[in-house]
């Protein structure tokens, strides 16, 4: 009997697709995330399943792919994306589906975001003076990379916010969001910042990598969050050469990098932090706007200021950096910027505490609010 007639068809022929089928044995599917110009490996993955009846199927990945919650999915009808699980989930190999007739079942490892989702965003926001959305440059596949700019007055300042360095770390692009909403409001904190400075923001620094399903992180010869070190400012990717360019046209104050770590576990992947440069100089200010996060962020979605990892602490050491310079670093060695940070954001809970989209977006509500207090 063909195991195909039995086993649900599994296709990454979707927006963001990205998984290699393995083998099949009877209602088990055995899975791997595609690397394609990645080395090593990372754990992204994307895939549509067409399951043939009512059972339950098994997928099982070759090595860790599984997130804390399960995967991310959504049925064919339309539904949001949602946890296979709301409670923490045992397995970081597999997870079942039981299907309840012929259905179609899109499965993730995160929750996705992209350009369409930022595109909904910024329709949301029609309307508002203070908001304008732009090209920053073109991608190397001639995608238009998207700069966002929220204004009021003639501020004197600026900050500038990253996204999506690594092309996979969906769960930082609904943090940016919140963040960008509660700037562009009319509450009196957004205000005074805006006078005080111009708020630009680069959804997608590996619009490509995003759009397309890779995993970004670790790309060959360096990923995007590697690309600012070379001597005379040279760059691989027109993404980077912009936001460099941003950089000092700008010279921001503060120049913040959303990020996501690991899939689970560890002493760092279940929580969010900020992420220290080995810079003296930043490292007062790394300390107060933790200590305006922990105040800021709300319950749903707390922070904690004494989380943050320092320069030299477990995997953040010059070694992890050996491929080139991240853009906090290089941002950090700019005498105009009183803080270049990365900001890492879990991909489903903050440690017992499970996240949506909606309490993401309330985080980012948050570090707009700290943002705010840092600067005044």
């Amino acid at each position: 009997m063909d195991e195909t007639a039995t086993t649900p068809r599994v296709s990454a022929a979707v927006p963001g697709g990205n998984v290699r089928v393995l083998g099949r044995s009877g209602r088990t599917v055995r899975l791997a995330p595609d690397m394609r110009d990645s080395s090593g490996r990372w754990f992204y993955w994307r895939f549509r399943s067409v399951f043939p009846g009512a059972g339950t199927w098994r997928f099982e990945f070759d090595a860790p792919a599984v997130g804390t919650r399960g995967p991310a999915l959504r049925l064919a009808d339309g539904a949001a994306w949602r946890w296979l699980s709301e409670a923490p989930f045992a397995s970081d190999r597999a997870f079942e589906w039981t299907a309840s007739g012929p259905e179609t079942v899109e499965f993730c490892q995160c929750i996705p975001y992209s350009s369409a989702d930022f595109g909904d965003f910024v329709a949301s926001l029609a309307g508002n003076p203070l908001v304008s959305v732009g090209e920053l440059c073109r991608s190397r596949k001639g995608r238009t990379v998207p700069l966002l700019r929220i204004r009021e007055g003639t501020p004197e300042a600026a900050i500038l916010l990253a996204c999506r360095h690594h092309a996979q770390e969906s769960m930082a692009s609904f943090a940016l969001e919140g963040a960008l909403r509660a700037l562009a409001s009319d509450d009196s904190r957004a205000r005074a910042m805006r006078r005080r400075a111009e708020i630009v923001a680069v959804p997608f620094v590996d619009l490509d990598g995003a759009e397309d399903g890779d995993q970004g992180k670790n790309r060959v010869p360096h990923d995007h969050n590697r690309d600012y070190g070379a001597p005379g400012g040279a760059h691989l990717y027109p993404e980077c050469a912009a936001v460099d360019g941003l950089l000092d046209a700008l010279r921001p104050l503060v120049a913040l990098d959303l990020h996501c770590p690991w899939l689970r576990g560890g002493p760092t992947n279940e929580h969010p932090y900020l992420v220290g440069v080995d810079c003296a100089r930043t490292r007062p200010a790394v300390r107060r706007l933790a200590s305006l996060l922990e105040r800021r962020c709300p319950p749903v979605a707390p922070y904690r200021a004494a989380d943050t990892l320092p320069f030299g602490a477990l995997w953040n050491t010059a070694a992890n950096y050996a491929d080139g310079v991240s853009f906090a670093a290089h941002a950090s060695a700019k005498p105009f910027v009183l803080l270049a940070n990365t900001l890492e954001i879990p991909f489903a809970n903050f440690r017992e505490r499970t996240q949506t989209p909606e309490t993401v977006r309330a985080f980012g509500a948050g570090v707009a609010a700290a943002l705010s207090d840092f600067l005044h």
